[in-house]
């Protein structure tokens, strides 16, 4: 289970709003690789890499709640 910190408990761990954009930033990248490659597949894909594109997804929503709860 994936745990939204607020940003104190973020600063106390060593992260800064910048980190934690680039690692957005990253995640978005993998997950429209995934999305090219599912196209490139004829809207296909193997279970294997369903699984890894649930999973970016997932740390994508993750980091993108985390980073507004920086607020």
């Amino acid at each position: 289970m994936n745990t939204v910190f607020t940003a104190q408990e973020l600063i106390a761990k060593g992260f800064t709003k910048k980190q934690v954009g680039a690692m957005l930033k990253k995640c978005e990248t993998r997950v429209n690789f995934y999305v090219k490659q599912y196209i490139a597949n004829g809207n296909k894909c193997s279970a294997q890499i369903q699984k890894a594109w649930d999973a970016e997804c997932a740390r994508f929503d993750h980091l993108k709640a985390t980073l507004s709860a920086w607020a």
